[in-house]
């Protein structure tokens, strides 16, 4: 008997369920027929909504009143719609499958924007490092020209007497050249007052060139275009920089060398260094001295020379130059 009795109260209330989800879906179904203006009379639709909804809350009421004394499980009733809102969305049935759609879309869309956004993060973050690779650093041979070059003297403005970061990068140089277990090269005023004419002159003119040969000294030239480095980190990135180029390397490592100094400037008009020495009158480095025989078989002096490395991809490119 009790068995019966339960079960009847269980059917009861899974009745009471059924009706009121019933109801409650009738009633959003037809607010929005009366709030999207498909109901041709407003004022009546409006009093059939509220007689409905009254009539809803009055079933809820006799439902747990003395003669029935069941009360409907709303915890079922909204798991109930929200089983069927998901149903519909997939099965096809509209506005849930249009609302469906249109999380999807929305969800993609965002998804293809972050992907985006991290690819152009590590786009960026390549590209930076690609950058520092490729500093603008050019192989010092001298240019041969026929002009007799002129006097080369400091201008009036120019500071006698080295910084702190050219000191670095003069003292990293003769670092590597120990090292290699090569004598350290000895600092000269003068040849500081040539270099620090010739820095100052590629830092007006926003470009890096060499002197020119018969001038009895040359010079490693380096230049940034893209930003500035650090004062921290100024002399051991551009040292780098020439040790990472064959053909600069090649003459931070000539034997031959005695006398070298190194000029800087770093203010408004960019960041150019050189690092000058003068020439041991034995023609350079043999690699040097094939890469300038080569230049000239190749183009008997009718392309300048940094023009030519250009062409050769260097310093990105030096299979041509060591012969792989």
């Amino acid at each position: 008997m009790k068995i019966l009795t339960r079960l009847s109260k269980t059917l009861t209330r899974i009745a009471l369920n059924l009706i009121t989800l019933a109801g409650l879906a009738w009633m959003i179904w037809y607010s929005l027929q009366l709030f999207t203006h498909q109901v041709p009379n407003p004022l009546q639709g409006s009093l059939i909504l509220l007689g409905g909804f009254v009539g809803w809350v009055l079933f809820i009421k006799l439902a747990v009143s003395r003669y029935c004394r069941t009360f409907p499980s709303f915890k079922f009733t909204v798991f109930a719609l929200l089983c069927l809102a998901i149903v519909f969305s997939f099965a096809g049935v509209a506005p849930m499958s249009d609302y469906k759609d249109t999380l999807v879309v929305k969800w993609d869309t965002w998804t293809q924007e972050q992907d985006a956004k991290r690819a152009e993060e590590r786009r960026l973050v390549q590209e930076e490092a690609e950058k520092q690779k490729k500093e603008q650093s050019v192989a010092i041979t001298p240019t041969p020209v026929p002009v007799i070059p002129k006097a080369v003297e400091p201008p009036a403005t120019i500071p006698i007497g080295i910084s702190e970061v050219e000191k670095e990068a003069f003292d990293l140089i003769n670092q590597a050249r120990m090292e290699a277990g090569l004598k350290p090269t000895t600092w000269d005023d003068k040849l500081y007052k040539l270099s620090k004419a010739h820095t100052e002159d590629m830092a007006d003119k926003g470009m890096l060139f060499h002197t020119p040969m018969g001038a009895g000294y040359g010079e490693n030239a380096w230049g940034a275009s893209w930003g500035r480095t650090s004062k921290s980190s100024l002399a051991r990135t551009m040292v780098n920089g020439w040790l990472s180029s064959p053909l600069h390397k090649a003459w931070i490592m000539h034997i031959p060398l005695k006398t070298s100094v190194v000029s800087i400037v770093d203010d408004s008009r960019g960041q150019y260094a050189s690092w000058t020495f003068y020439m041991a009158g034995d023609g350079g480095p043999p690699l040097i001295n094939k890469a300038y025989n080569m230049w000239q078989t190749e183009t008997g002096g009718s392309i300048p020379w940094l023009d030519w490395l250009d062409v050769k991809g260097y310093p990105s490119n030096t299979e041509w130059l060591v012969g792989k």
